[in-house]
């Protein structure tokens, strides 16, 4: 009988377990969230990623409270030309493709208040 209650036992702490981890993984806030590209940059600092877009593929980025502007500049991968550019001081900047093609796209953060920088994240809006 004590055999079979602790096997009870420990089956009831192993299915306990199993649902704090999965439900403590699906929690709110941009600390959850899962963007395709997402690093920590400090401020003045850029990254570019290289992209096969759509005509009106869209990206978006954005970051964390802690700062307070990020730039999208397209440039057509080929002539090397700003075609779409989002520089206004907001922190959800949207650029979209005028045709089909491959782009440099340019994500730009002139503005964070801490030092080690800030998180920033690019999406992919397939719906333009």
């Amino acid at each position: 009988m004590d055999s079979t209650m602790n096997y009870f036992v420990k089956l009831f702490f192993l299915v306990a377990l199993s649902f704090s981890v999965i439900f403590s993984s699906v929690g709110m806030g941009y600390a959850s969230e899962v963007h395709p590209y997402s690093m920590w940059l400090k401020q003045g600092e850029s990254f570019d990623l290289e992209q096969y877009l759509s005509v009106n593929e869209s990206i978006t980025a954005g970051c964390n409270e802690d700062c307070f502007d990020v730039d999208l500049i397209l440039y057509d991968a080929t002539k090397k030309e700003v075609v779409y550019q989002d520089i206004d001081a907001n922190t959800n900047p949207k650029i979209t493709a005028p045709y089909d093609g491959d782009f440099v796209v340019n994500l730009l953060l002139p503005n964070c208040s801490l030092s080690r920088g800030c998180k920033v994240w690019l999406d992919l809006d397939e719906e333009g």
